[in-house]
């Protein structure tokens, strides 16, 4: 008697799912990779790695003392530019705004909060209520309409804080988002600035 050969499963689809899933797995690994490469604080770290690179390149151009003065006067220009635009202090003026905001956005979620829980927590009696009216015998359907009415204002009252509060969050995470990217765009400069400086007193010591 042969011996049958054939399996509960095609070979060939098989294959073929496990090669999708290979190339689907190969492609989220990818992904995940140039994701994470892109994410915002490597732009920032890469820029601050430039910086490095180009005031060590700098040392090895002091051969020549017409270039040391040439590049002295550069790291002038760019201290000089660099405190300026600190010492505008637009910046630092953006982060107060936001933070003034963010203060007054927090504060009005906080209002809400007491009443929104206050309201949330008489929807569960009202509800009781009105089933203990319709159980009793006869039925009070005046109270019945009397409680449905109470709980229609009361759950959307409730509904209107919840969605203002939630509104309000995302205010919040936004604003928080934009001072934390100015914050570092502000001691990435900082940081600039000291490294020029300390550059330029090298060169002047020598």
């Amino acid at each position: 008697m042969p011996v049958p050969t054939e399996t509960f499963r095609s070979i060939t689809k098989l294959n073929a799912v496990f090669a999708l899933s290979a190339v689907a797995l190969l492609g989220s690994v990818l992904w995940l990779v140039v994701d994470d490469y892109n994410r915002e604080f490597r732009h920032w770290q890469r820029d601050s790695r430039q910086w490095q690179i180009a005031l060590t390149h700098d040392r090895k151009l002091q051969a020549s003392s017409q270039d040391t003065v040439d590049r002295i006067e550069w790291l002038r220009r760019q201290q000089e530019a660099i405190r300026s635009e600190l010492s505008r202090g637009e910046m630092q003026e953006n982060i107060q705004a936001l933070q003034e905001r963010k203060a007054e956005l927090t504060a009005t979620r906080d209002k809400l909060s007491l009443p929104t829980a206050t309201l949330k927590g008489q929807i569960v009696p009202f509800q009781q209520q009105i089933q203990e009216a319709k159980l009793a015998t006869p039925p009070d359907e005046t109270r019945i309409a009397e409680l449905v009415s109470q709980l229609r204002d009361v759950s959307d009252s409730y509904r209107q804080n919840n969605e203002e509060m939630v509104g309000l969050e995302n205010n919040i995470d936004e604003i928080q988002s934009e001072l934390d990217t100015m914050a570092s765009q502000l001691t990435l400069r900082t940081n600039q600035l000291n490294a020029v400086t300390r550059q330029l007193n090298s060169l002047e010591e020598q």
